[in-house]
């Protein structure tokens, strides 16, 4: 098996990026459905290519020579309400991740891949504590993530999976500008990672923050920016801590969206990497679409 280390470190560095891909769902998140029996769809498609990486200390360093980190997501969020002030949250994903080198001088080169796969599936339940006047929703979330995605003991295949359940926990603020046509939210969320028993890893716990300001410069568009961050503390692996592995991350997106037609939005957005650690570090394209189904209430 040639370049061991590098295919480890190719495959722990890629596979980050799946856990700041959570922060790119609807940011609207304290506002509910309303109403029993409603439902909102979201897909997302992720598109990042870079030759970039944050380093083990935080340096923003190239990937080896020749080297290229490719992965492509696909997101599907179904919201449903189950009370005026409930949802259920579901997310399901799809990755194909490749990591590329074309070793000394052109020769020797090799492509780690995942092929198109499943990845974990996560819920969550959000329920609207109180509007504050009606203008300053706050909201709970919890939720867990089921290791459904591939995770397998090999070198040479980027998993589609961290092979691990988490669990999770959300405060969430929002507030409305209005009669101006201006929204903010911030959300605050500590993530519980168990240990992988398959890998002996021991991904510990995350922290987690997003806010976001939004504009609608007409009915029918808006423009956002969200700025999200995620701060790990130090793995354990095979029982012994390793410093070097904790991951951070700290983005910064533009986004903008119309409506397209009745409640059918379409949104592309670009996501920037500012600092991090144990991440790849390049910009993420991000396309979605979303609606209120049709029969919806």
């Amino acid at each position: 098996m040639r370049y061991p280390s590098r295919y480890d470190f190719a495959v722990k560095s890629t596979l980050t990026l799946l856990a700041t891909l959570i922060l790119t769902s609807p940011a609207a998140a304290q506002w509910t459905q309303g109403a029993a029996g409603r439902v909102w769809v979201k897909a997302a498609f992720l598109r990042q290519k870079t030759d970039k990486r944050f380093d083990e200390l935080g340096d923003d360093k190239p990937y080896f020579p020749d080297a290229t980190s490719d992965a492509r997501a696909v997101f599907i969020d179904v919201i449903t309400g189950l009370h005026k002030n409930v949802d259920l949250w579901v997310q399901a994903s799809f990755f194909d991740l490749r990591f590329s080198e074309k070793g000394v001088m052109g020769f020797n080169g090799d492509t780690l891949k995942s092929g198109v796969q499943i990845g974990d599936i996560r819920w969550w339940l959000r329920w609207k504590l109180t509007d504050l006047g009606g203008s300053t929703p706050i909201a709970i979330r919890v939720g867990a993530k089921a290791p459904i995605g591939t995770s397998p003991l090999d070198a040479r295949t980027v998993p589609a999976g961290e092979g691990q359940w988490d669990f999770e926990g959300w405060g969430e603020i929002g507030h409305s500008f209005w009669p101006l046509p201006l929204y903010s939210i911030a959300w605050v969320g500590y993530r519980a990672r168990l240990k992988n028993t398959n890998k002996l890893k021991d991904p510990s716990g995350e922290y987690a923050f997003l806010t976001e300001v939004g504009v609608n410069p007409t009915s029918k568009t808006l423009l956002k920016v969200t700025a999200d961050g995620l701060f790990g503390r130090a793995w354990t692996v095979e029982g012994l801590r390793v410093p070097t592995a904790t991951r951070r991350l700290l983005s910064l997106q533009l986004a903008g969206s119309a409506n397209v037609v009745r409640d059918l939005w379409a949104e592309v957005g670009v996501k920037f990497s500012i600092s991090g650690r144990n991440f790849p570090n390049g910009a993420q394209l991000v396309t979605s679409l979303s609606s209120k189904l049709p029969f919806a209430r």
